[in-house]
């Protein structure tokens, strides 16, 4: 939870210190101030032309696909960046995918998410990426409504900014854990922000909660897959310009990560991981699931083994920053091998025995894996000069592609975890 900052004030000029206490009394509060974004469909609706590149300012997601890296501008667009040298990654085109959150690429088309609607390109030449066709209306906005000129809109997200207020001790609405201002949610908790807004959008029609849709793309199984904060949405690529949906799976209200191995799915949530079964890929079937305390969490699968990084934060809850790895021999009934304590641990990676740990501020490490129960402890090498969010790695070239606030590296590492930097982007001036 927040903190809440509580002074009192007393203007004494004047006044005796009863009739101060009574009526001059003033508070100083700090809440998460929650401002609703709404987009007209018609205005962003239509083709989308690619651009020449621009400056890395606020990178998200990171997408790999034949010596080409995608990163996500945080709700702007896609940088495409030729990694054929990771040495030297040039940027080559920018998509400006107003609302974008997600990507996935299979045979040379992109499919991204732009707010509520899928849009594809054909990506076969990097350098001039050409749409293709937009699927309308697949993610829910928290609502629609229409505004004075008659124009259709959609509430698309809730944008938080931290605000410190100096207001009168008897106002009531600074008293609780949250209250609306007009159009605008003030709260003090996350959790009780996000079932603010979703009994709201719920009394409007809407449907998903808080901060947008979160949604992650994948292909498996020949097929896409996307989930948003509450579900996962299966998608035939049989037009593969153009997505169908064939199912929807209701999960929990705090989904946030998908993972493909296999024939099945890893679904990361702040309550637990997901797992479900593509012998039907139209129809996912969840034949598992490993509980854990509230908190954001990553997932990674290799062999018989789940890694789970938890980490605390406004979104997160108030939680402990740890490694879980899980054993998962048994689909149907996962269970916990060991907890390993770590500083903010958010992107992951496995290779062989190695594994990659983004800690936040502390840059990326790496541990050995071989044995489950002394991970934490067995510390092999660390890059600590920069910020570490989500990471690639790719085996065959020991390439390591790593991205945070402080822009794009890549590291080459050898078997024994030790790592030699390559190259950077970083990120434009504020």
């Amino acid at each position: 939870m927040r903190t809440i900052t509580l002074l009192t004030i007393c203007l004494l000029a004047g006044f005796g210190l009863t009739a101060c206490l009574q009526d001059e009394c003033q508070e100083v509060r700090t809440f998460t101030e929650y401002v609703p974004k709404t987009v007209n469909a018609e205005q962003f609706r239509g083709p989308i032309a690619a651009e020449g590149p621009r400056n890395l300012c606020r990178p998200g997601q990171i997408y790999y696909f034949r010596d080409l890296l995608y990163i996500q501008e945080k709700g702007e667009g896609l940088h495409v960046i030729d990694n054929s040298d990771p040495s030297a990654p040039a940027p080559i085109a920018f998509l400006p995918i107003e609302g974008v959150e997600s990507l996935a690429i299979r045979n040379g088309i992109l499919y991204a998410n732009q707010y509520v609607d899928i849009v594809t390109f054909d990506v076969t030449d990097p350098t001039q990426p050409r749409f293709l066709k937009r699927t309308e209306d697949v993610f829910a906005p928290h609502s629609t409504f229409v505004n004075e000129t008659g124009q259709q809109m959609l509430l698309v997200e809730y944008v938080p900014t931290e605000v410190t207020r100096t207001v009168s001790c008897g106002d009531p609405r600074w008293n609780g854990n949250f209250f609306w201002e007009n159009d605008v949610l003030f709260a003090n908790d996350f959790a009780v922000a996000e079932q603010a807004v979703r009994s709201s959008a719920d009394q409007q029609g809407g449907g998903s909660g808080i901060g947008g849709s979160l949604a992650r793309f994948t292909i498996a199984e020949g097929h896409l897959y996307t989930v948003d904060q509450y579900s996962l949405h299966a998608f035939s690529l049989q037009d593969p310009e153009q997505p169908e949906r064939s199912a929807q799976v209701q999960l929990s209200w705090d989904i946030e990560t998908i993972f493909p191995y296999g024939d099945k799915l890893f679904i990361g949530s702040m309550s637990g991981m997901y797992i479900l079964d593509l012998a039907n890929p139209l129809q996912p079937e969840q034949i598992g699931f490993f509980q854990h305390a509230n908190a954001c969490d990553p997932v990674y699968v290799q062999g018989d083994r789940a890694y789970v990084t938890l980490r605390d934060g406004t979104e997160c809850r108030d939680f402990t920053n740890q490694l879980d790895v899980v054993d998962i021999s048994d689909l149907r009934a996962p269970e916990l091998i060991a907890t390993h304590p770590m500083h903010h641990p958010i992107g992951l990676s496995v290779h062989d025995n190695l594994i990659f740990i983004c800690d936040d501020e502390q840059g990326l490490k790496v541990f050995d894996a071989t044995d489950d129960y002394r991970i934490g402890e067995r510390l092999l090498a660390r890059a600590d000069q920069f910020q570490a969010t989500d990471i690639i790695t790719l085996r065959g070239d020991r390439l390591a592609m790593v991205v945070g606030r402080d822009g794009l590296i890549q590291l080459r590492y050898a078997a024994d975890g030790k790592m030699t930097e390559l190259s950077r982007i970083g990120v434009c001036a504020d």
